[in-house]
C-alpha cells in the first residue's frame, strides 16, 4: 500500500470536494473485511464524501474511514506478528489517520433529540438537552482497543532510531491516555511510574531527534514531568538537565528569545528549588551580564543546595576574578601597590574555591580542573605583578 493513499485520505478536510453519494460510504464499508490494499483503495475512494455537504456531518462516514485505517493497522500488526516486513510510516499513518478521523466521527454522533411537534430539542427533567447516539460505542471501543498501538509505534521507531518520529509517536500516546476522550473510550490509564516511563522516551527521543533545530524545551519538559511522576530510571534527572542547558544556550543564540531566559530558569527552579545547576546557570547568565554580585549570591545557593556540586566552586572564583578585573579597569590610573589591598584578598578569596572545583572534578575530559587550573596559573602570575607572597 502506498502510504500516499492514506495521506490523501487523511487531508480530505482541506481537500477539493466532490460530489457525494451515500452509496460512496455504503461501498466503502465492504472492504472491511478486506486485506490492506482493498481497504487503502477504499480509503481513497471515500475522501470525497469527507468532504461533501451531504456526508461530512454524517458520524457514519468519519467512523467508516476510522474503520478502514485501523483496520489497516490490525492487517499490518497481523503481518509483523507473523514475521513479514510492514511499511511503518505507512503503519503511523494509517493510526493516525484512524483516530482522528474517529475522534471527528464522536461528536457528530451525538445530536440533540427533536420534537416532532414543535421542531424543538427535547429537555430531560433536569432542563438539559436529551441526546442520542448511533455509533458512539463503537467509535468508543476503537479508539479505546488501540490505544497500545500508539505506544507501540513509538517503540518501533526508536529500534529504527528514527528519534522525530519516534517523539511523535510518544507524545500522541501520551496525549491521548491523558485526555477526556481516553476517559470516554474507557481506555486503561497507566501508572504513574509507567506514563513516567513514556514522558521520559518522549523527551529522549526529542533531544536526540534527527531534525536541523531541535526542541530542547520540550524534551525539558518531558523529562520534568517524567520526574513529578517519580520516575528515576535511564538517569533522567541527568537528561533533564542536559536538556534544561541545552534550552538555556539555544536562547542565547535567538536574540528574541532572550528576555525569556531568566523567567524560564525561573520557572524551573520553581518546579526543582534543590537542583544545583538552576541556580548556577542562572548566575552564569548574570555573570555574562555582569551582575557580579548577583551571580555570585546564586553560585553560593548552587553549593548550599549540593557542597559536592563542583561547577559552583568554580563559577563562584570566576565570578571574583572577574570583579577584580572590573576594578582594574574602572580604576586604570591606579598602580599596581594602590590596587593591591583591594585585589589581593579577591584573589585569596578565589583561591580554596578553584582547588575545591579541581578535587570535586570526576569528568573524564576534566573540565573543571583544567579551566581551574588556568585561572590559578593566571592568579599566581597576578600575585607576582602585585609583589605579594603567598
Amino acid at each position: 500500500m502506498k502510504k500516499i493513499i492514506l495521506m490523501l485520505a487523511c487531508a480530505s478536510l482541506m481537500a477539493t470536494s466532490a460530489t457525494a453519494q451515500e452509496a460512496l460510504v455504503k461501498d466503502a464499508s465492504k472492504a472491511f473485511g478486506g486485506n490492506v490494499e482493498a481497504k487503502a483503495a477504499a480509503l481513497e475512494k471515500l475522501t470525497p464524501a469527507l468532504t461533501n455537504p451531504e456526508t461530512a456531518k454524517d458520524a457514519n462516514t468519519w467512523l467508516t474511514g476510522g474503520k478502514l485505517a485501523l483496520g489497516i493497522v490490525d492487517e499490518y500488526t497481523k503481518l509483523k506478528v507473523m514475521g513479514q516486513a510492514v511499511d511503518n510510516d505507512a503503519l503511523a499513518t494509517a493510526l493516525d489517520c484512524g483516530y482522528t478521523m474517529l475522534a471527528t466521527a464522536l461528536p457528530l454522533d451525538t445530536v440533540p433529540e427533536i420534537d416532532k411537534k414543535t421542531g424543538q430539542p427535547k429537555l430531560d427533567k433536569n432542563g438539559n438537552v436529551k441526546v442520542k447516539t448511533k455509533h458512539s460505542k463503537e467509535i468508543l471501543s476503537l479508539l479505546g482497543g488501540h490505544v497500545g498501538d500508539l505506544a507501540q509505534m513509538g517503540d518501533i521507531f526508536l529500534g529504527e532510531n528514527q528519534y522525530a518520529k519516534a517523539a511523535e509517536a510518544y507524545s500522541n500516546y501520551i496525549g491521548f491516555v491523558q485526555s477526556p476522550l481516553a476517559t470516554i473510550a474507557g481506555a486503561p490509564v497507566p501508572a504513574d511510574t509507567v506514563l513516567g516511563n513514556y514522558n521520559f522516551l518522549a523527551g529522549y527521543c526529542t533531544y536526540f531527534s534527527d531534525v536541523e533545530e531541535k526542541d530542547y524545551l520540550t524534551a525539558f519538559n518531558y523529562f520534568k514531568k517524567a520526574l513529578s511522576l517519580g520516575y528515576t530510571g535511564n538517569q533522567c534527572k541527568e537528561f533533564r538537565d542536559a536538556a534544561f542547558l541545552s534550552n538555556v544556550q539555544n536562547m542565547m543564540t535567538h536574540e528574541n528569545q532572550k528576555d525569556n531566559i531568566i523567567p524560564f530558569i525561573d520557572s524551573a527552579i520553581a518546579t526543582d528549588p534543590q537542583s544545583p545547576n538552576f541556580y548556577d546557570i542562572k548566575g552564569q547568565v548574570l555573570l555574562g551580564e555582569e551582575k557580579v554580585a548577583e551571580a555570585k549570591a546564586l553560585f553560593k545557593t548552587a553549593m548550599e543546595k549540593d557542597p559536592n556540586y563542583g561547577d559552583s566552586y568554580l563559577n563562584y572564583a570566576r565570578a571574583l576574578y572577574e570583579e577584580a578585573n572590573a576594578y582594574i579597569a574602572a580604576n586604570s590610573q591606579m598602580t599596581d601597590v594602590q590596587l593591591k589591598p583591594t585585589l589581593i584578598p579577591i584573589y585569596e578569596e578565589a583561591m580554596p574555591y578553584l582547588q575545591r572545583a579541581i578535587q570535586l572534578d570526576k569528568s573524564e575530559n576534566k573540565t573543571l580542573q583544567t579551566q581551574a587550573n588556568s585561572l590559578i596559573e593566571d592568579i599566581n602570575y597576578k600575585f607576582e605583578l602585585l609583589g605579594h607572597k603567598k
